[in-house]
């Protein structure tokens, strides 16, 4: 699949998702997807939902 090139794939595992419940964000799903993205030095975070990424230090942005 094209997509596929163009991705990264990270593992979530049991200590991603302790530290995510630690960060008390609103929506863990996204704290989850902040901390893998950190994890694996990436250099973006692409979501429909930036608002609730306010805290992150990894840039955001929309996929438009």
């Amino acid at each position: 699949m094209k997509v596929l090139l163009d991705t990264n794939v990270i593992t979530i595992d049991k200590d991603l998702v302790q530290d995510s419940l630690l960060l008390k964000w609103s929506d863990f799903e996204d704290s989850l997807q902040f901390l893998a993205a950190k994890r694996a030095d990436l250099v973006a975070i692409i979501t429909r939902n930036q608002k609730d990424f306010k805290s992150s230090d990894v840039p955001v942005f929309t996929p438009s």
